[in-house]
């Protein structure tokens, strides 16, 4: 039964708590009755909201056909409805072994109090959601650093550590930057000139004439491998070939085939 005026205690302390209850109270009710409003509203909306596949009686006018007959009501069943299977076109997963960033979202702390009795909310669950993002390669330098050592005994030896084994002799690029510009050129047909834009962004000036020596030093580590891909198609009974005509130039200047 409610508390009426006359029966409001006089007390701080216990009306604040008799208040705090009956907002507790309305909260939940508000609750509730907003999940009766929306169980109500669902076959209304199923009877008289719109549908598709309607036909425009005026439609049949076009092509001197008889008038089609509106839509009949649907007839609902009066046993269990199973739910429609929907084909939508749905988003395949990320692959697992992809490498992953952990975001973690809490409450900020002026939200944590409960608006109902003011305790302070704890984690209970976690909602886990997707999301691809794409970081740009990036560029760093590598400093060789070759400390020197020497015979303090005799000082008569000196030696310095061997620098690992490089791609080029006393060349700039590394093997990544190597492979990435070789790939980007001929795998995903990159121009070098383009090349040179993308690392001018990055800051890095390298023109394309250097990068096309790279691609030529790449092309003589890569001769042992060619060579054996040459012997292997010398060596079966069939050859395939592409005989496309491409248009050259001649030492006098004239277009020939």
């Amino acid at each position: 039964m409610p508390p009426t005026l006359e029966t409001l205690p006089d007390d701080p302390t216990q009306l604040k708590h008799l208040i705090t209850e009956m907002f507790g109270t309305v909260q939940q009710q508000g609750r509730e009755i907003d999940k009766l409003r929306h169980h109500l509203e669902q076959p209304l909306r199923q009877h008289y909201g719109p549908r598709s596949e309607k036909v425009d009686p005026n439609q049949a006018e076009l092509f001197d056909l008889p008038e089609a007959s509106p839509p009949s009501e649907p007839v609902l069943a009066s046993g269990p409805v199973l739910a429609r299977r929907t084909l939508g076109h749905g988003r395949k997963p990320l692959q697992k072994d992809l490498p992953r960033r952990w975001i973690e979202c809490h409450l900020e702390e002026d939200k944590l109090p409960c608006p109902s009795c003011g305790t302070k909310m704890t984690v209970f669950g976690a909602e886990v959601s997707e999301q691809l993002e794409y970081i740009p390669a990036s560029v760093l330098v590598l400093e060789h650093t070759r400390y020197k050592y020497a015979c303090r005994a005799c000082e008569g030896e000196v030696a310095m550590a061997e620098k690992p084994p490089q791609p080029t002799e006393k060349g700039l690029p590394g093997p990544g930057l190597l492979g990435h510009v070789v790939v980007s050129k001929y795998a995903d047909h990159l121009p070098l000139h383009r090349q040179e834009e993308i690392l001018g962004r990055q800051g890095v000036d390298v023109s394309r004439k250097t990068m096309c020596d790279w691609v030529r030093d790449v092309a003589g580590q890569l001769r042992p491998v060619t060579k054996a891909i040459f012997e292997e198609v010398l060596a079966s009974k069939k050859i395939n070939t592409d005989d496309t005509i491409v248009p050259v130039q001649d030492r006098c200047r004239k277009r020939t085939r």
